[in-house]
């Protein structure tokens, strides 16, 4: 039970379970209701677990191995039949086996995807945008993998989507709290309409005049694809309704919020946006984005960035969690039972040094230093971030390097 006990704590540990408001597990899991409804689920199967132990350790449950025809109204026959096992160990195996099924939870707990955030925006079709997206970042870096360009091109088309279900969820909410609008005058006309009949049978004139975010977001679209790399894309300014820290309306999300300074804006909208994205090929969430600069490079350094030496005595590297396991199963089988392997392999990981020289994905630049990689690539992220935006959202002139 102890070991069990350990294994838990550590993995409160790694998804701040224990912890409160931002960095906090229920604060990473407020729009992914699926996640959090299985951790749920298996805090309450450990929680019923631990009950069930203690009530036989206190004595007030008498475990089904002590149970005889005269305690019992159940035949033998259906009473349960676990060869040397009792049910105190049995119920430390059940307990095992839900920390277990947490940690394999814990890479998706990290960081999870915005679930609750993009489902009602699913309906939204933006995928028309996708091919002037990926040749956005196409040209703007024209010597990065295709792979990097693909998932960043749509990852810029899916902030349009939720910008866009933002704004919709916004409009639906304020309905009723407005004086309707007087219907504008008939005028007849014998004059064939330059409206092609796909659009009349889709939406009305009056919607496609009130409707300019698709016009905006076409013309950010020509307008950041012509311009060159010494004109770059910041942050909207911070709205006048918030100077001075008053509380005001999110222009993107549409929720208050209060700042104190342009840097605190910035950040809130980094949030709005998530501009990180893993930069390797292999990953297994590709389409995972990240609100902040720190919570992106972590999730590097922890799922891709990192190497095992193997345990004394043999001391060899890998760098792939799948080849380092196998090895432990073949080589060293008689230490590596299935119970000591998921410890065996955390005691075994090194974390790179962020001292190392590395060179940008995306531009090629050399740098001296993982942790000025962080900076240099994040600055990258942001700025195609932002191309989500609507060009009716003027450029804020000044920059914050704040992470």
């Amino acid at each position: 039970i102890n070991v069990e006990i350990e294994r838990f704590r550590i993995w409160c540990s790694e998804v701040a379970a224990h912890r409160i408001r931002r960095s906090s597990l229920d604060y990473k899991l407020r729009e992914a209701s699926h996640l959090r409804d299985r951790v749920l689920e298996l805090l309450r199967g450990l929680e019923d677990v631990i009950r069930e132990a203690n009530e036989i350790i206190c004595g007030d449950k008498v475990p089904w191995e002590d149970l005889s025809d005269i305690d019992s109204d159940c035949p033998e026959d259906e009473l349960p039949q676990v060869e040397a096992t009792t049910e105190l160990q049995q119920l430390v195996s059940n307990m095992a086996e839900i920390v277990t099924c947490l940690m394999q939870l814990s890479m998706s707990l990290q960081n999870p995807a915005p679930h609750d955030q993009f489902k009602g925006s699913i309906h939204i079709d933006m995928t028309h945008f996708e091919t002037f997206d990926i040749e956005h970042v196409r040209g703007k870096f024209p010597n990065a993998e295709e792979y990097l360009v693909t998932r960043l091109g749509k990852a810029i088309s899916r902030r349009r989507q939720y910008l866009r279900y933002r704004d919709l969820h916004r409009k639906k909410l304020e309905q009723g709290l407005q004086l309707p609008e007087p219907a504008p005058p008939v005028i007849q006309s014998t004059v064939a309409s330059p409206i092609p009949l796909a659009v009349k049978t889709s939406s009305s004139i009056v919607d496609l005049v009130k409707n300019d975010y698709y016009e905006d977001t076409l013309s950010q679209t020509s307008y950041a694809s012509s311009t060159n790399d010494a004109t770059r894309l910041r942050p909207p300014p911070l709205p006048e309704q918030g100077q001075d820290g008053a509380p005001f309306e999110c222009p993107l999300c549409f929720r208050f919020t209060s700042v104190r300074q342009v840097s605190s804006w910035h950040k809130h909208v980094y949030r709005d946006l998530q501009p990180y994205v893993c930069s390797f090929e292999g990953c297994i969430i590709p389409d995972s984005t990240y609100e902040s600069r720190h919570d992106w490079f972590n999730h590097e350094v922890q799922a891709h960035r990192t190497w095992w030496e193997c345990i004394s005595g043999c001391n060899l590297p890998f760098h792939s969690h799948s080849d380092f396991q196998r090895h432990l199963q073949l080589v060293h089988a008689d230490c590596s039972s299935e119970e000591r392997l998921s410890d065996i392999m955390r005691s075994c990981e090194r974390n790179i040094n962020m001292d190392a020289e590395a060179q940008c994905v995306l531009c090629q630049q050399h740098l001296p230093s993982l942790t000025q990689l962080r900076h240099h690539l994040g600055k990258h992220y942001e700025e195609l971030a932002l191309f989500a935006l609507p060009s009716y959202m003027n450029d804020d002139q000044d920059e914050s390097d704040d992470d």
